[in-house]
C-alpha cells in the first residue's frame, strides 16, 4: 500500500521533547515500513526518518524546521495539506492520513475533490467543530467517547476507532520498582488538572514528582502550582512535592515504573490521555477521573482508581497496593500497543477504499 501520512508542523518527526502526535506518527512510519509498505511523510524538514527502512519511506519537507508556534503551524499544516494533493493528482497514494486539523483552519481554503476525500483519513485527536471539508473525508476516533461528540458537530463520516499505541518495548518495567512516589507528567495547564494531584499529594502524605514544561499562555497557572508546592512543602517541613521539568523519552522508563501511581485529574473532556498507556507499559497503575474517553484504557480496581475528586482518590489510594503490575501491563499489551495502532490503521484504510 502507498501510504501519505500528513504530519501537524508544530513538532518535528520524532518530537525532541513534548510531542505525543510526533511520536505517533513515528511509530506508524516504523511499523508501516517494516510491513512493506511505502509511505510519504509530509512534516518539517528537521524530522529525522532514520529509524525506518529508507526504501520505503520518504519526507516530503512542508516547512524548513517546525515552527512550535500555534500561528506559524496553522499555516504551515495547510501548506502540507495543498502539497499532498498536488503529489496525490500526478501519483495517486492508496490511503491518505491526516494529522492535525490546523489543515482545515489555516490562512487560505483547500477544496478536497471527492476521490482525494474518500481515500483521506482525519485522526481525530481532539474534539472538531464543524467544517464542510473534514466533512468530505473519513473521520478515525482515537476513542468510542468521540462518536457522540463528532455527531453532535454535525459529522456523519466516522469510519472507525484506533486507540493510540505505543511501542511494547518503549517503556518496560523495572525489576525491583521503589514504588515511592506519585507522578504526574504532562504540560502545566489548567486542562491537565495539576493543582488536583499536588492536593492529593497533600492530603495522602505521598511524595509526588512533576514533570512537564509550562504551555505557553499558562505561565499564571505555573505560577500558581509552584506557590501551592512551596506552601505545602513549608508546611509539611519536607520536600513533598518535587519539579523535574521536561522530560526525555528515555527518562520515562524510570520515572514511571518505579512510582506507586500515576496521577492525572483532566479538567476536560479527554479523549484518550497517553499518560495512562505510558503507565501501564510500565505495570504502574493510575489515579484519574472518568472522564472523556479514559474508562476505555483504565479499568476501575483493576488498572488504576476512577475517581471524581483527589478527595475520593484519598479515600481509596490504598487500592493501589493490591493491584497486580503484571495485569496492568498485560492489559497494555493486549489493546495499547503502537503494533496494534498501525495494524487496526491498515484495516481501516482497506476497508473504506475498497
Amino acid at each position: 500500500m502507498k501510504i501519505a501520512l500528513v504530519a501537524t508542523t508544530e513538532t518535528p518527526i520524532p518530537p525532541t521533547g513534548y510531542g505525543a502526535q510526533g511520536r505517533l506518527c513515528r511509530s506508524l512510519i516504523q511499523h508501516w515500513s517494516a510491513q512493506g509498505h511505502t509511505v510519504d511523510v509530509y512534516a518539517s524538514g528537521d524530522s529525522n526518518l532514520s529509524f525506518a527502512d529508507s526504501t520505503k519511506v520518504k519526507l516530503i519537507p512542508t516547512v524548513d524546521s517546525s515552527p512550535m508556534d500555534y500561528f506559524k503551524a496553522k499555516d504551515s499544516c495547510i501548506n502540507a495539506l495543498k502539497m499532498a494533493v498536488i503529489q496525490d493528482s500526478f501519483n495517486p497514494y492508496d490511503a491518505i492520513q491526516l494529522h492535525s486539523d490546523y489543515m482545515f483552519y489555516g490562512t487560505g481554503d483547500v477544496s478536497l475533490d471527492t476521490s482525494f476525500a474518500k481515500k483521506s483519513f482525519f485522526v481525530c485527536h481532539y474534539g472538531v467543530r464543524y467544517n464542510h471539508e473534514i466533512a468530505k473525508v473519513n473521520l478515525s476516533l482515537i476513542s468510542n467517547f468521540q462518536n457522540a461528540a463528532i455527531l453532535n458537530a454535525g459529522y456523519q463520516n466516522a469510519i472507525g476507532t484506533v486507540h493510540n499505541g505505543i511501542p511494547s518495548n518503549a517503556i518496560l518495567p523495572p525489576q525491583n520498582p521503589t514504588k515511592d512516589y506519585l507522578l504526574f507528567v504532562g504540560h502545566i495547564h489548567p486542562t491537565k488538572g495539576v493543582l488536583e494531584a499536588i492536593r492529593l499529594a497533600e492530603q495522602t502524605d505521598r511524595k509526588i514528582k512533576i514533570a512537564g514544561p509550562c504551555k505557553t499562555g499558562s505561565e499564571d497557572y505555573y505560577n500558581e502550582c509552584h506557590k501551592l508546592a512551596e506552601t505545602i512543602n513549608f508546611r509539611k517541613r519536607t520536600n513533598l512535592i518535587s519539579w523535574i521539568g521536561e522530560i526525555s523519552s528515555a527518562q520515562k522508563a524510570d520515572l514511571f515504573g518505579n512510582a506507586f501511581a500515576v496521577v492525572a485529574f483532566p479538567q476536560w473532556e479527554e479523549p484518550f490521555g497517553m499518560i495512562n498507556i505510558e503507565a501501564a507499559s510500565a505495570g504502574t497503575p493510575v489515579i484519574t477521573s472518568p472522564k472523556g474517553g479514559i474508562p476505555e484504557i483504565v479499568i476501575d480496581g483493576k488498572t488504576g482508581l476512577l475517581v471524581d475528586s483527589p478527595e475520593q482518590a484519598c479515600s481509596r489510594i490504598n487500592e493501589i497496593e493490591s493491584l497486580s503490575s503484571i495485569q496492568i501491563r498485560d492489559h497494555f499489551l493486549a489493546n495499547f500497543t503502537s503494533e496494534l495502532m498501525a495494524k487496526r490503521y491498515i484495516e481501516i484504510f482497506d476497508r473504506a477504499t475498497k
